[in-house]
Order: structure tokens, then sequence, then C-alpha cells
């Protein structure tokens, strides 16, 4: 069962998130690093939103507490997420070519937190089905999904840094603009 498990997780990394992260760099200069804040910060505003949502004040003061925990864990994470990102991508802009050591590292952590999205969303989804109306809770649901996908997006390895296509094409009109836009150069007679 667990070479099963270890497989599935690392054919979700190379053939999904791996490709994904090579296109988008190649394509629009994005790296996996960025899609790794990108998400974050998604899940993080999806949370807050949440947290806002559903915050009593006539709570228990113990539900208060651990929603607060929860949400300082959640900013903790993805600040700590965001200082990850920034250190490894200015490592690969400088020539760090080896393969992201963080795929093994990852591993129980991408695991535990997928378990947990499917969990929650069985559970959202049996909800919803059997009240008719779509709860707050789907906001949440939105934050665990999001979280392996930044786990799965660190764990990718970037490409060198070069061009990307769009750079090459704005490049390339920009020239051409260039050429359209500025004027001939008159000839000046020739004094004989």
């Amino acid at each position: 069962m667990k070479k099963v498990v270890i497989y599935g997780d690392l054919w979700i990394l190379s053939n999904i998130f791996q490709k994904f992260s090579t296109w988008s760099q190649k394509t629009f200069g994005l790296t996996n690093f960025w899609w790794t804040r990108f998400f974050a910060t998604i899940a993080f505003v999806a949370f807050t939103i949440q947290f806002y949502l559903v915050f009593d004040v006539t709570a228990y003061a113990w539900i208060i507490f651990s929603r607060i925990l929860i949400w300082l864990l959640l900013l903790a994470f993805v600040l700590g997420i965001n200082d990850t990102c920034l250190e490894l991508d200015k490592k690969y802009a400088n020539g760090y070519s080896y393969v992201n050591e963080r795929v093994k590292a990852l591993f129980l952590h991408r695991i535990m937190w997928s378990i947990a999205h499917v969990w929650n969303f069985s559970l959202d989804l049996m909800r919803t089905l059997t009240t008719g109306n779509l709860h707050e809770a789907w906001l949440f649901d939105i934050t665990l999904g999001l979280i392996p996908v930044c786990l799965y997006f660190i764990s990718c390895t970037p490409l060198p840094p070069g061009q990307s296509k769009v750079s090459k094409w704005i490049k390339g009109v920009k020239n051409k603009m260039q050429q359209v836009f500025s004027p001939e150069p008159s000839l000046a007679p020739s004094r004989c």
C-alpha cells in the first residue's frame, strides 16, 4: 500500500504539477515558486473570509481562541512559505541546478493535507446534498484544497532562468513598433 501511495504522489507531482510549472515558466516566465505563493495567498484570503463570516462574539471562549489560533497558524504558514519561495527563487536564479530536495521531505505533508481535503470536501458535499443549501464551509474547503497544491508546487524543480515566449513576443512587438514609428533618417544633400 505504501508503494502505491508513493507512486501516486510522484505521478501527480511529475505529470501534473511539474508539467504545468514547466509550461508556465516557458510561456509566461512564472516559476513554481510564484504559483506556490499565489495559491497560498488565495488559501489565506479564503480562510480569512470564512473566519469573518462565522466569527461569533457570543461563542464560547475556547471556540474563539481556537479559531484565532488556526487563523494565526495559517498566517504563519503563508508567511513562511512566502519566505521559502523567495529564497529558493533567488537560489535558482543564481544557478542552483539541483533537483528540488523538497520532493521527499514534503511527501507526508502532501498526503496528509490531501486526505484532509478529500474528507472535508465529502462531508461538505453530504451536508449540502442533505440540507439543500450551500454553507460557508466551502471557503474552508478551498483553503484545505489549496494547501496541498502549494506543497506540490514548491516540490517542483524550476527551469534555468531564461526568456519566456511572452517576453520574447513583447520584445519583438516593441522592436517592430520602434521600426514603424521611428523617423526615417533624412538624407542631407552632399556638397560638390
